[in-house]
């Protein structure tokens, strides 16, 4: 090959370089221009998408002044119920800017005092606090006797029972183990304490008045104790050293009560309770501020416990005394009736409170928004007015967003 021919294929070279270099340039432009499918779809579903301005707009409120007095009477009305019923009812009647607990306490009794009976032979017989209050010792609890049946000089035997009436021995049936039972004037035959207490047999009875027992005394002490609102007091007239009787003079609370003035506390009468008893239940109750100090005021309620829709049941108690005589036991049965007396204390402890007074202050300026909602209502739903006054009240603005 000459070097013409040689220099030739070297120009044919460069040539076809060249010539390769603009096609993988003109190939590499084509790829950049070629469409992005994913970006086209991206870009179609972002232009189907609500202006996210209007999707997030911002709502505030406009502060316009409505002439109209109508709304004003309703606003204000409103207003002016809402803080009639947190300052009066809220504050001042139910008192809940207060914290309250409730508690019992414990109670002690004593009595005192003397009733007479008139014996069968003309003798009087005193009962003092000894013998008439029975039992001596009772936490919370009295009993005061006003009419007594004593059966003296009780032994086993056979007698008839005034609770079995017969007319022959048929009407008597057998109680196991005990068996020939007959028929007596008093009644059929048991084996029993004899003879059988009967307040309509004066031989085997005897039955006693106590007259005076509605003047016993009796000193109630209490104490009841807060233990949420203050721990370290306790409300207590224990430490007494005399009773306060009631009633006082100037109104005050009393410690100290004649039986007929409980009975009369219940509305009764000492006559009505005075033959078969009654049941009664005292209660003390302490009313204690203890927001600035130990103010309390104590009042004292009684109710009768016995009565019933079916009648008056009374109350009586029985107790016997053995002892013998040549050998023999013998035993004397007394039954009481009287009035039951059972005594609780309990207290009502209020202190002023940071919390619940912030707590009704929130719920108050809660309840204030209800007068603007009754006006907006009335405003635009009610009066006639109502579409100019929507207009004014409700206002959307342009779109000034310069991100789009």
């Amino acid at each position: 090959m000459s070097e013409e021919d040689a220099l030739l294929e070297a120009e044919d070279a460069k040539d076809m370089e060249v010539y390769d270099e603009d096609d993988a340039a003109a190939e590499e432009k084509r790829k950049r221009n070629r469409p992005n499918r994913l970006k086209i779809f991206w870009n179609a579903f972002v232009d189907r998408l609500p202006d996210p301005d209007i999707v997030f707009a911002y709502k505030t409120v406009k502060l316009v002044q409505i002439r109209d007095r109508r709304l004003g009477l309703v606003y204000y009305g409103i207003m002016l119920l809402i803080l009639l019923y947190i300052i009066g009812y809220i504050f001042i009647y139910k008192q809940a800017y207060v914290d309250v607990e409730l508690s019992e306490g414990l109670v002690v009794v004593t009595a005192s005092g003397t009733a007479f009976s008139a014996l069968a032979d003309g003798q009087i017989r005193p009962w003092d606090k000894v013998d008439a209050i029975f039992p001596p010792t009772e936490p919370g609890a009295i009993f005061v006797p006003t009419r007594a049946l004593i059966t003296r000089k009780q032994t086993v035997d056979e007698c008839g029972s005034p609770y079995e009436p017969c007319q022959t021995d048929s009407d008597c049936e057998d109680s196991p183990p005990y068996k020939r039972r007959k028929c007596t004037p008093k009644g059929c035959t048991v084996l029993q304490w004899c003879p059988v207490p009967n307040p309509t047999d004066i031989k085997t009875t005897q039955s006693l008045e106590l007259e005076g027992a509605h003047s016993f005394n009796v000193w109630i002490k209490s104490n009841v104790r807060f233990r949420t609102l203050d721990p370290t007091r306790s409300v207590s007239n224990m430490g007494a050293a005399r009773p306060i009787q009631y009633p006082t003079s100037d109104g005050s609370p009393a410690s100290s009560y004649f039986v007929h003035d409980l009975i009369r506390l219940a509305g009764m009468s000492m006559e009505e309770v005075k033959e078969t008893g009654a049941i009664l239940q005292t209660t003390v109750t302490w009313s204690c501020d203890l927001s600035f100090g130990d103010e309390c005021e104590a009042e004292i309620d009684v109710q009768r416990l016995d009565a019933t829709e079916g009648g008056i049941g009374g109350f009586g108690l029985r107790t016997a005394n053995f002892y013998r005589i040549d050998g023999k036991l013998y035993r004397d049965t007394t039954q009481m009736y009287g009035i039951r007396i059972f005594f609780k204390s309990q207290g009502r402890g209020t202190k002023v409170s940071a919390v619940m007074i912030i707590l009704q202050l929130s719920s108050a300026l809660a309840l204030l928004a209800a007068a603007v909602f009754a006006a907006d209502f009335v405003m635009q739903y009610v009066l006639s007015e109502r579409a100019h006054y929507r207009t004014v009240k409700i206002q959307e603005t342009e779109d000034f967003n310069t991100d789009d």
